[in-house]
């Protein structure tokens, strides 16, 4: 304890024997550090708030609605746009807007547009709120112009948007056009395939001709089966070449002979189709059938977004929304004088503190140098 308060007090001595020399060494620094902050240039701040708009793509038109139907549509990302303005707001493109319109390469006293660019990006930052507001900052010399020069860098995003969009949109009407064609195509193919295959198998309506011949394959089998009983009857009952006999023979093999030609004949002017080769026809039909009504569906699924597509490529309105307008900074923003003083003199007092005990360690070693030459 006793050596904590030793220590204690010869800090406090030599503090204050050189309490002159830290005090106006750091006075002087504070009194130099506020004389060159009045040389520095003054920079001045600029704050617009914009709100990105949903708006809807042609590309993610009719995903959108597919997941929709399962309840998937969080999926799809909520951030797209706001993701879509930062890059834009990064971009070459939109940074070399801003320093040809309000000549920036001069001001900067930049030796090239590259340099020019990379202060300029200095200049720029943004933030984004949870409630998805995206704060633009920009920082210029010109206490008139940073205004301007933030509110056109929200024109430039928002028409650079607008031409990111529409070519996007240009980029999808083709290549939906494109499958549109393809699929018009393959389906003019199926029909004339479908056509051709119903003339060959005389085919009207294939549901109809086989419940219509159906209904007659039994009618004849029942009357097939009469006509068993009658012939059998009629020889037990008359002997010999009995013409009423020979007659209902006839009439009997007549039934049969078109009752086979419903499994058998393969003619194309019957409305019934043959009842052997049915499987085959009725696979091949439904199966033609099917491809018509699949490329159907693909129509049905590609004509709205090729709609959409169309509707977006002459879409030509703003796509974000400012809520605030930068104006005019009444107050410097850079250098903040006060804060640069009192910091810098907060340094310098500590590094002041460092050099005297530095200095009288340096003059306590050299007395006792001193006094063992003397001795």
């Amino acid at each position: 304890m006793q050596d904590n308060e030793i220590r204690i007090v010869d800090i406090w001595k030599i503090f204050w024997r050189w309490r002159k020399f830290c005090f106006y060494t750091v006075f002087s620094i504070g009194i130099i550090t506020a004389g060159i902050s009045l040389f520095v240039p003054k920079f001045y701040k600029a704050t617009t708030v914009i709100l990105p708009t949903s708006t809807s793509s042609s590309s993610s038109f009719g995903i959108s609605n597919l997941l929709g139907n399962f309840g998937m549509n969080s999926l799809m990302g909520g951030d797209d746009n706001t993701n879509r303005y930062i890059a834009i707001l990064k971009s070459r493109i939109l940074a070399e807007k801003v320093i040809k319109k309000f000549n920036l390469e001069k001001i900067y006293e930049s030796k090239n547009l590259e340099i020019a660019r990379q202060t300029y990006s200095k200049n720029l930052k943004y933030n984004i709120d949870d409630e998805g507001q995206i704060k633009i900052f920009f920082w210029n010399r010109g206490q008139e112009s940073v205004a301007n020069i933030t509110n056109y860098i929200v024109e430039c995003l928002d028409s650079i948007n607008i031409m990111l969009s529409i070519s996007n949109a240009k980029n999808n009407r083709l290549f939906i056009e494109s499958r549109v064609e393809i699929i018009m195509d393959s389906l003019k193919i199926l029909q004339d395939d479908m056509a051709e295959f119903m003339k060959t198998k005389g085919i009207l309506s294939l549901e109809d001709q086989i419940r219509v011949g159906v209904e007659n394959a039994a009618e004849m089998k029942a009357q097939i089966i009469m006509k068993e009983i009658e012939l059998e009857v009629a020889e037990k009952t008359k002997k010999g070449d009995n013409p009423q006999t020979l007659q209902i023979q006839y009439e009997l093999q007549s039934l049969k002979k078109n009752y086979q030609n419903l499994y058998f004949t393969d003619n194309i002017d019957q409305l019934i189709p043959n009842f052997i080769k049915l499987p085959d026809i009725e696979k091949n039909y439904i199966r033609l059938k099917m491809k018509i009504e699949y490329h159907y569906k693909i129509l049905e699924f590609l004509g709205p977004q090729y709609e959409q597509a169309k509707i977006e490529e002459t879409k030509d309105i703003p796509t974000l929304l400012v809520l605030d307008r930068a104006i005019r900074p009444e107050m410097r923003d850079k250098p903040r004088r006060t804060l640069l003083v009192i910091s810098i003199s907060a340094i310098s007092g500590l590094f002041v503190l460092l050099l005297i005990f530095f200095l009288d360690f340096i003059e306590r070693e050299t007395t006792v140098i001193f006094s063992k030459l003397h001795r």
